[in-house]
């Protein structure tokens, strides 16, 4: 009796071990610290709503007008809270971020590589996208 105790006792340390194993290793990582500066919204589309049209409308197949008036009427379905503790992520970047996406399915576009390009994790992305579809 004794012996098959340690031994639920040793299997239930090795599960436990290995789930702190996939705990997250942060809040928000340090390389999406910096989303304000580096993603693709805040950098690239805003040069090209305000100087170069013809690649803005290459990039998102819309011209900015027509992004505007899009995101005028999705805008309150897709502004989030404040949160305190990290940055929320702004309905124009969830827009652009879901437009991007659905633009590259035909190609193969995978959401892990519109995360990346607008500095957010994977999981985020993938619910942000789901989010805007069903708004």
């Amino acid at each position: 009796m004794q012996r098959q105790r340690k031994i639920a006792v040793l299997k239930l340390l090795i599960i436990l071990k290995r789930r702190r194993a996939f705990l997250k290793k942060y809040w928000v990582r340090p390389t999406w610290a910096n989303r304000a500066g580096e993603s693709e919204l805040f950098t690239a589309m805003k040069e090209m709503n305000n100087g170069d049209k013809s690649l803005f409308y290459m990039f998102y197949r819309m011209s900015p007008a027509n992004f505007d008036v899009l995101h005028s009427l999705v805008q309150q379905k897709l502004t989030k809270d404040q949160c305190p503790s990290r940055e929320t992520i702004l309905s124009g970047e969830r827009l652009a971020l879901t437009w991007r996406k659905e633009q590259y399915l035909s190609s193969g576009m995978l959401v892990r590589d519109a995360a990346i390009v607008f500095r957010v994790g994977i999981e985020t992305a993938r619910s942000t996208i789901h989010e805007t579809c069903t708004s």
